[in-house]
């Protein structure tokens, strides 16, 4: 089994964790293909598996444009560097053996002599306001490009969609379309009384935009009694009221979500999942022009999250000002992902010598 997650951030990396420990769960061997930041970071919960490294484009984001204008900008750079992957694929399938590919949103990621699934809630994206007249056309697109994939796994509950909303509608694929559940390296936690006395601080993204939002909200905290703590992929510049945790390892992550008293973070979709199964809310901050993350910071509203535009952080005045949530729980009852395990049962019993569910 081959699985291969897209690499524009840790949280399609980080997703995956879940699906490769329910294949090693049910009895196949996996074999993790994507590009060397991901094969680094799931290679530190998984060493033993078999890796392929790729050189991929990553895409970056700017300070002043909205990030969708960059994204269109750099679209032929990114498709040319998927497509490129297709005949490296099917060269790794015949000479491995494979007969399962999971894809998580690798829409080139496919093979003919294998079942195919692609990973993506993506299916029915946002389009901003000058170009909304193109969803259908967008919209009928993807649909397309799933036409590869035997299944497509929708992270989320079920269809009444409580996490991905419109963005995982698409009629044109409701024959494929499966859903996989919550897809966290976290399992469900009770969430305790809160006891820490530190706000927390989730980055995640391409820069530069991960070091804009860091320095607004660190100047919140300058003359505050209150602390920030920050996860990030990369060092933050070095304050005294601020403490950076580096890519820190799961337990890690998952204490300083559980004890913080407010999170602030971007709605990325891995970013959202994870807080659901730990049962936190969060002040969510879109990437400016991301549509996706403008989307979701809406939708969630109705489950205790709040939001707030990158642009109105306050200038001056410190996090007292900030609109954090009423209530530190999502009061979400999350079980085991028994989804997962359904969904994998039906692949396997697609290939010719079914594996031990």
């Amino acid at each position: 089994m081959l699985v291969s997650p897209l690499d524009w951030g840790m949280g399609h990396a980080t997703r995956c964790i879940p699906v490769i420990q329910a294949c090693l769960d049910a009895g196949a061997e996996v074999i993790v293909c994507g590009s060397n930041t991901v094969v680094k970071r799931i290679q530190i919960d998984f060493p033993d598996l078999k890796y392929f490294s790729e050189e991929l484009y990553i895409p970056a984001y700017s300070k002043a444009l909205p990030a969708w204008i960059k994204i269109l900008l750099q679209l032929p750079l990114l498709l040319k560097s998927e497509r490129s992957s297709y005949a490296r694929i099917q060269a790794l399938v015949k000479n491995e053996e494979i007969n399962i590919i999971i894809s998580d949103n690798r829409y080139f990621v496919h093979a003919n002599s294998c079942v195919n699934v692609l990973v993506s809630h993506q299916l029915n994206p946002r389009l901003p306001g000058i170009l909304k007249f193109l969803q259908p056309v967008l919209r009928n697109r993807i649909a397309g490009l799933c036409s590869q994939f035997q299944y497509v796994w929708v992270p989320d509950l079920n269809d009444k969609r409580a996490l991905s909303g419109a963005l995982s509608v698409n009629k044109l694929l409701d024959n494929r379309i499966r859903f996989c559940g919550v897809l966290s390296r976290f399992k469900p936690a009770k969430l305790d009384e809160v006891q820490g006395e530190y706000d927390l601080l989730i980055l995640s993204g391409p820069q530069p935009q991960p070091m804009v939002l860091f320095e607004k909200i660190a100047a919140l905290y300058a003359d505050s009694p209150r602390t920030l703590q920050v996860i990030s992929a990369m060092a933050m510049p070095v304050l005294p009221h601020v403490k950076t945790h580096v890519l820190p390892d799961n337990k890690t992550f998952e204490a300083l979500v559980l004890k913080a008293r407010n999170i602030i973070c971007r709605p990325g979709y891995t970013t959202l999942m994870d807080l659901v199964n730990l049962n936190r809310t969060a002040l969510l901050i879109p990437t400016p022009g991301q549509t996706e993350q403008e989307y979701l910071a809406k939708h969630l509203l109705s489950r205790g999250f709040t939001c707030l535009s990158q642009s109105r952080i306050p200038a001056t005045g410190n996090h007292t000002k900030m609109p954090f949530p009423h209530n530190v729980s999502a009061h979400t009852k999350r079980e085991e992902n028994a989804e997962l395990k359904e969904v994998m049962v039906e692949i396997f019993n697609q290939i010719e010598s079914p594996l031990p569910a």
